[in-house]
């Protein structure tokens, strides 16, 4: 009789405990560790050359652009401005009664890679950078203006972030630098469930897609050409191990699992007493 309370009882500590392994085991397998969480992981006080490239984008197929033009002689220049103005805004302007000069429509780069300037006609300024796009259209504007100064914005910049962040979608920026670390603050940053040493960034170039992965954990993140984001780009953050654990049939039924076992032992622990 004694053998059996015994072995009743060890019955039951063995049962506890590995329970209790086993919650733990649960627990662990999931758990992030800091350098999986912080941004810049040993990046500490330090000066890191980056590229310069994204100071001077290069000209897409598809790009709205500001092209104003600006010179001594005001009347000069109208004409060539008036793309930048909605309807409205140019019989406002022209009837002195506008004060509003935001560029909504600008210059749309075509398929054939030209913008249509008035008088001028058009002008194939795809694959030229900004400066050159700049350099080329007041060559030709000098035979219509006096010393005209030609300046290009975007005006659809735009960065997709998809994935796991609080809130996905797609961005219009109103400046052309931005970091791949401001467009996931755009989107409300990574859930903890983003992998952060492997978000990829997908950019087209040309009739090529281009992918990269970027490790946001790490401070040599600011030496890659994928770090300034371009216009059009798509940055997508893959779920860490933990997440597909947690979406698991195992991690779902788990509960479960773990009520129907503490039931079995209670009612084994009763019928042994």
């Amino acid at each position: 009789m004694n053998w059996v309370i015994r072995k009743a009882g060890l019955g039951k500590v063995t049962s506890y405990y590995l329970l209790m392994w086993m919650f733990i085991a649960m627990m662990g397998s999931g758990c992030l560790q800091p350098r999986d969480v912080y941004y810049l992981n040993g990046s500490g006080s330090q000066e890191i050359s980056v590229l310069k490239e994204f100071q001077d984008p290069k000209v897409k197929i598809g790009d709205q652009l500001s092209i104003f033009i600006s010179s001594s002689n005001l009347e000069s220049v109208v004409v060539f401005n008036l793309p930048n103005f909605s309807s409205t805004q140019q019989s406002n302007n022209m009837n002195g009664g506008g004060t509003n000069t935001n560029p909504l429509l600008g210059f749309i780069v075509d398929a054939s890679g030209e913008i249509n300037l008035p008088k001028i006609g058009k002008v194939k300024i795809e694959g030229l950078t900004f400066s050159e796009s700049k350099s080329t259209l007041e060559g030709k504007l000098r035979e219509y203006v006096k010393d005209p100064i030609v300046h290009i914005r975007y005006l659809n910049f735009r960065v997709s972030v998809l994935g796991e962040v609080q809130s996905p979608g797609t961005f219009n920026v109103t400046f052309q630098d931005i970091n791949i670390f401001q467009a996931v603050g755009l989107a409300g940053d990574l859930t903890m469930f983003g992998k952060r040493n492997s978000v990829i960034v997908m950019r087209n170039v040309g009739d090529k897609c281009q992918l990269a992965r970027l490790d946001l954990t790490s401070s040599d993140i600011i030496k890659s050409p994928f770090f300034h984001l371009q216009s059009g780009d798509v940055i997508y953050v893959e779920p860490n191990p933990t997440k597909l654990k947690v979406s698991s049939s195992f991690y779902q039924t788990w509960p479960a699992i773990t009520s129907g076992t503490t039931l079995f032992v209670l009612l084994l622990t009763l019928f042994l007493k």
